[in-house]
């Protein structure tokens, strides 16, 4: 499994942003799979990281939030930022 920064694995890191981003939404994880048209329980393994999140699924759940599918993956660190550069 590929692991981010932290020690966390991508899994993880998106799971974390999707349940961050629902909170600033003020939104629950079963009203954002009904937004998406997921069922609950998909929703529920996908925010624990026991399931990943397809590419269309991040999009989906984005857009139900109101921000760019970006803002949901995991973001370079600074000194992956500094070597890139």
């Amino acid at each position: 499994m590929t692991t981010s920064h932290e020690g966390r694995t991508v899994r993880q890191e998106v799971a974390a942003n999707v349940r961050a981003q629902a909170a600033d939404a003020r939104i629950s994880v079963r009203a954002l799979a009904a937004k998406v048209g997921m069922d609950y329980s998909a929703m529920l393994r996908r925010t624990r990281a026991q399931m990943d999140f397809t590419a269309s699924e991040v999009v989906a759940v984005a857009d139900a939030l109101g921000v760019d599918a970006s803002a949901l993956m995991p973001q370079p660190r600074a000194q992956d930022k500094a070597v890139a550069s």
